[in-house]
């Protein structure tokens, strides 16, 4: 049986592939690529929305090293993989999980391993930090 993602991804290929948005359809081969390499590691296997998360955050930090002049094609790589990554928790919701779950001390620990996948580390080392 076909993956979620794998399938969407495979259905807008051909979307991309028809409207010649060569751009688009490079990215889009370049996840269903890491969806695959993925499928042959052995061992513990990542979850697809992991593989794209992960896919999506080492474009990010490419974006970091490239001098400001170099980052557009990043910066739209970002965009398209954002919408296949899944949903990312802002400030707030994260904030409204810590008080209405996290029982005892608030730590980075305690809320990455509630909430994997689903908040950027940073932000919530930023909030636990300033928690009191």
């Amino acid at each position: 049986m076909k993956s979620k993602i794998l399938e969407i991804l495979q259905k807008d290929m051909v979307t991309a592939l028809k409207a010649k948005e060569t751009f688009k359809l490079g990215i889009i081969r370049l996840m269903i690529a890491e969806l695959k390499n993925e499928s042959k590691v052995k061992g513990k296997q990542r979850s697809e929305e992991d593989v794209i998360s992960a896919y999506l955050k080492k474009i990010q930090k490419a974006v970091e090293l490239y001098p400001i002049d170099k980052r557009e094609d990043l910066l739209k790589e970002i965009d398209i993989i954002k919408e296949y990554a899944p949903k990312m928790m802002d400030r707030i919701e994260i904030v409204e999980f810590i008080k209405s779950d996290i029982i005892g001390e608030v730590t980075i620990g305690k809320v990455m391993k509630e909430l994997k996948g689903k908040v950027d580390g940073r932000l919530v080392k930023e909030i636990v930090s300033n928690w009191r």
